[in-house]
């Protein structure tokens, strides 16, 4: 699989501090939401919703510009359903957004994690969306 990345002129936060360029991974290649005049980035996600009191999310595109968000939230903390709503769609700008408050999501068949499904990606269900 195919990880995008880029460069940044930001010093590295390492303790040697490096002045050189560094590396920053946005994702996978195949895990990129495709936005009107943008593409939209798993690390772009995941920094929308850093900080907020959730254990796990996972976005998926279910037709193209509408998106469901499943989460599950820490039920340490309160969540906000309307910053949460906000934020994603500052990045996104959906033409529809559903949000789910799930107990557990599912992981791949490898036992990895995937955060971020677009249209043209299968689902954790198994299920294929054709467009």
């Amino acid at each position: 699989l195919t990880d995008l990345v880029r460069y940044s002129l930001t010093p590295c936060p390492c303790g040697v501090g490096s002045a050189w360029p560094t590396i920053v991974v946005e994702g996978r290649e195949r895990d990129v939401i495709v936005r009107p005049g943008k593409l939209v980035t798993p690390r772009q996600v995941d920094q929308a919703l850093g900080s907020l009191p959730l254990l796990l999310y996972q976005l998926s595109e279910t037709r193209p510009g509408h998106f469901v968000l499943s989460v599950v939230p820490d039920e340490r903390e309160p969540l906000d359903r309307s910053e949460l709503e906000a934020r994603i769609a500052d990045v996104l700008v959906p033409d529809g957004l559903e949000v789910c408050y799930v107990p557990r999501l599912p992981f791949e068949d490898t036992g990895k994690f995937r955060t971020v499904f677009p249209w043209s990606q299968t689902f954790p269900t198994g299920s294929t969306h054709h467009g």
